[in-house]
């Protein structure tokens, strides 16, 4: 050592070898990895970083980065891209690379990665210092060198498992940049933290194909086998090393199709074992269990156990509530364990309005759920006592919850919760985790679990998980003996297969649920099936049976004092009774539950009294009344935060306001209603909006717009199973188009509409489809398929007995023939209609197709027959006044007679 001296605290070291003149430019940067895909926001964030700045911005850049996330996902890769990419773009004179070795049995201490730095940075360099702080003084002084020579450095230190590892690298200026990658945050250095998540599921499919591609530029499996390699992509939960073993399998293996693989995978028990099985045939540099493992030894025992315990449970994410349940240990004590397996990039956090919120990759959970050195700690629970005392936190807390959201004003509810909104929130938050946890374990616990989610369920129309959850504890209930808990589920099963529109199997689940609740003697639970029943009877078209039931509903209520369940049937019943056009018994039965509803202060009650009330009173044509009911409905809808209802109330606003002429008006709002609908994710009510939205528009002249309608409504409704609704919109849209003089277009919709309407209830919709499609060939020229579409529309019309439209059809298939110039035939079609029209007392469309029978038999040179057609045609205008009638008769009998007494007058050849 030449020299050695402190000044104001500062150690500075000079050897021999150390600095006598800087060697030129370094790169010890490892290759780039052959194939690098997706990452486009992470590679941006960190060139953002690494882009040199101004002489003057220099003290305010951040000089080191971190790249953080879970073992394998894809740290490193990344680093060593946008390293290269700062190197060739000139950014830096030199670029360091140093391995960490974080996660290794024995990761790189602070002095031994200072060493490496040194040796990188001065190849020829003999001596280093031997301490840590003497290296780091060196290392600052060659840095400060650098700089002053107008050289930039790049340090790149992977796998850092400690801050410690990393502070003695950070270097000093502005110039120079430390780029760091880690399964750990670091909060303490200050750093630029880039969070590294899964792939998504297109970049996980690039990444599969760019490997196999590699290797084999011609082979095609990823690409032959797309949903195949999207389920091996979701398989692997996007996690890039399990990617690169699956692609490596593949790669060796040639005849080895993305599903054979992906079906070998998921006969194993572990995802994590599945993988590796292959990782010694394939020569992959990693075992994604040690992977795992080298996390998981790195943590305290207590930790790993609640790590473990997480792990097990089903749902997507867990608050700290439940995970102290879960724990069995306070919650103070818990959240400091999560804060650290979430600085290890073992779990996730993320804030939602219910609190603080933990979750984990799906790789990090089959390895945590499968460590069997998780160890017991303390005698804390075993996996199943922790399940247990999970599910006991959720059932009290969800039985509570649920007794808020049912609650009436005035009710005694539990202090669990502030009020209604607090528990609302809480079920919001923790009602994927609740469902889960019912998914998974089939006993009488999470039955009863599941009918504390039944208002909820329905409020949230999560009306698909109601009927798994209700259907599994039905069997769970009838197999345990639990009649009364059965007869509960069984009407709570009903109500949602009513809203999914299965109203067949709503109709059986009532029935089941009506007879297990008078055999328990259940008379609250006899009523709700009772108003469950009923509503599912209208849907079927048993509308005298629905009346009987919700009459019955009525006197059970009343018996037992129960106004709300009153107040229900009454509602229920007074849609039963417009069914049947008894309006003004249905306008009282409405007006009667409105009147308890504000009694008992039942907003939601009272909301959907109004709307049925409004319906009720448009059927009767008291517009002003209805539309007073349908405002007041959207007034309250809006008050409770009731979005889907306050949409329907839009719709049956538009309906009247339609109904009574107001078209420019109902356009306004059935376009408030069907956003609402489309986030409420209802197809079937969005369509409906769409299809009335497309009929107001076409009344109010805007027809384009009415088309655009008519599409949406008919694409929307096509994901439901109401077919005769998104027949009703094809048809609209065929008929908008022929409307407008577009032919052609008409056709397509028009031909897709009569399938779907004859399997309806009303057959009679599929014949007039086929008139106007027929109407429509015949003007687009096509006459012989006007033909068939026609007769096909008159049978239909004969087997529902639709003279009308039979006539109708009739008289437009004489149309068709006479252009195809089959006269003879289409005669007899003519005389047909005629006969039809005289016997309905269609007067007007009798002269009418008098007159085109007339204009055929001259076509056949049978003029004394076309005369008569036309005066009969001209007769019964004149009777009826027909003003314009008369005028066309006239003319054609003028000419018909003409044409006739010119060829009587024609010499006959002898």
């Amino acid at each position: 050592m030449a020299a050695n001296y402190v000044n104001g605290g500062m150690h500075a070291y000079f050897y021999a070898n150390g600095i006598t003149g800087e060697p030129g430019p370094v790169m010890t940067l490892p290759a780039a990895p052959s194939v690098f895909v997706g990452r486009e926001h992470e590679v941006a964030r960190v060139r953002d970083v690494l882009a040199p700045v101004s002489k003057g911005d220099r003290a305010r850049a951040v000089v080191v980065s971190v790249l953080t996330g879970l073992g394998g996902i894809g740290k490193t890769a990344l680093a060593l891209h946008t390293a290269h990419l700062a190197y060739e773009e000139g950014w830096y004179t030199d670029v360091v690379f140093v391995d960490l070795r974080g996660y290794d049995r024995d990761p790189l201490s602070a002095d031994q990665a200072l060493e490496v730095v040194l040796r990188a940075l001065d190849p020829k360099a003999v001596d280093v210092p031997p301490t840590q702080l003497q290296r780091a003084g060196l290392l600052s002084s060659k840095m400060a060198a650098f700089a002053r020579e107008g050289r930039s450095v790049l340090l790149v230190a992977d796998n850092a498992s400690s801050s410690a590892q990393i502070r003695p690298l950070v270097p000093v200026g502005g110039r120079h940049r430390l780029l760091v990658t880690s399964r750990h945050s670091h909060p303490d250095l200050g750093a630029r933290l880039v969070d590294i998540a899964s792939l998504s599921n297109g970049a996980g499919i690039a990444l599969l194909r760019a490997r196999l591609l590699e290797t084999r530029p011609a082979d095609g499996r990823v690409d032959n086998a797309h949903p195949d390699a999207c389920a091996l992509v979701t398989w692997c939960a996007g996690h890039p090393l399990a990617l690169r073993i699956c692609a490596a399998v593949l790669v060796l293996n040639p005849s080895l199709t993305v599903g054979d693989l992906l079906r070998d995978l998921k006969e194993q028990r572990s995802r994590v074992d599945a993988l590796d099985a292959y990782v010694h045939s394939t020569d992959s540099e990693r075992a994604l269990r040690a992977t795992f493992d080298m996390s998981h030894h790195q943590l305290r025992p207590r930790p790993r156990q609640l790590l473990h315990l997480l792990a097990l449970t089903p749902g997507a994410d867990i608050g700290l509530p439940a995970a102290a349940a879960l724990a069995q240990r306070e919650p103070a004590e818990v959240r400091r364990e999560l804060e650290e397996l979430t600085r290890a990039h073992l779990l996730t956090h993320d804030l939602v309005a219910g609190g603080s919120r933990w979750a984990m990759h799906d790789l990090t959970r089959d390895h945590a759920a499968h460590q069997t050195d998780a160890g017991n700690p303390d005698g804390r629970p075993d996996d199943e006592a922790a399940r247990a005392w999970l599910l006991a936190h959720y059932s009290v807390l969800a039985d509570a919850a649920d007794q808020h959201l049912r609650a009436l004003p005035g009710t005694p509810v539990p202090d669990t919760f502030p009020g209604h909104a607090e528990a609302l929130a809480w079920m919001d938050v923790e009602c994927v985790n609740l469902l889960a946890v019912i998914r998974e374990r089939r006993n009488p616990a999470t039955a009863r679990l599941a009918l504390c989610l039944a208002t909820h369920l329905d409020y949230r129309r999560r009306f698909e998980d109601a009927v798994a959850v209700f259907s599994q504890a039905v069997e769970v209930l009838r197999a345990t003996g639990d009649r009364a808990r059965e007869g509960a589920a069984q009407n709570c099963l009903g109500n949602a297969l009513y809203n999914l529109r299965r109203h067949d199997e709503a109709v059986a689940a009532h029935e089941e649920s009506l007879t297990i609740c008078r055999e328990t003697r259940d008379r609250r639970g006899e009523s709700r099936a009772l108003n469950g029943l009923g509503l599912a009877l209208q849907e079927v078209g048993r509308c005298d049976e629905a009346i009987t039931v919700l009459e019955d509903s009525l006197v059970v209520c009343r018996g037992i004092e129960d106004a709300q369940g009153e107040s229900t049937a009454l509602n229920r019943l007074g849609l039963a009774l417009q069914e049947v056009k008894r309006y003004s018994d249905a306008i009282t039965a409405h007006e009667e539950s409105l009147a308890i509803c504000r009694e008992i202060e039942d907003r939601r009650g009272e909301s959907k009294a109004l709307n049925n009330l409004g319906l009720a009173l448009g059927e009767t044509e008291d517009f002003e009344g209805a539309l007073a009911a349908h405002r007041a409905d959207l007034k309250i809808c809006r008050e409770i935060g009731d979005r889907h209802s306050e949409s329907l109330a839009y719709v049956n606003l538009g309906r009247t306001l339609y109904e009574s002429g107001h078209y420019e008006e109902a356009v306004t709002a059935f376009k408030e209603a069907w956003p609402i609908l489309r986030n409420a994710d209802d197809h079937h009510s969005e369509g409906v909006a769409h299809l009335l939205l497309g009929i107001a528009l076409r009344e109010a002249g805007r027809n384009d717009e009415a088309a655009t309608a008519f599409e949406k409504a008919s694409t929307v409704l096509h994901k439901t199973d109401d077919h005769h609704s998104e027949g009703l919109a094809l048809f609209q849209l065929g008929f908008t188009h022929y409307e407008a003089g577009h032919y052609k277009m008409a056709t397509s919709p028009l031909d897709k509409a009569v399938p779907l309407l004859r399997e309806t209830d009303e057959p009679h919709f599929a014949g007039v489809t086929l008139n106007v499609l027929g109407v429509a060939l015949l003007m687009a020229g096509d006459f012989e398929e006007a033909i068939t579409a026609h007769q096909e529309a008159l049978a239909v019309h004969r087997e529902t007995d639709d003279r009308e439209n039979a006539a109708l059809t009739l008289g437009a298939l004489g149309l068709a023939l006479h252009e195809a110039k089959s006269y003879e035939k289409a005669v007899l079609a003519y005389e047909q209609a005629v006969t039809i029209y005289r016997q309905i007392g269609d007067r007007k469309s009798e002269s009418e197709t008098l007159d085109n029978l007339g204009l055929t038999l001259r076509k056949l040179r049978r003029y004394e027959r076309a005369v008569t057609a036309h005066e009969q045609a001209l007769a019964i205008c004149r009777e009826t006044g027909d003003l314009d009638g008369e005028s066309a008769s006239v003319e054609h009998l003028t000419t018909a007679r003409a044409v006739s007494a010119n060829e009587a007058r024609l010499p006959s050849a002898e």
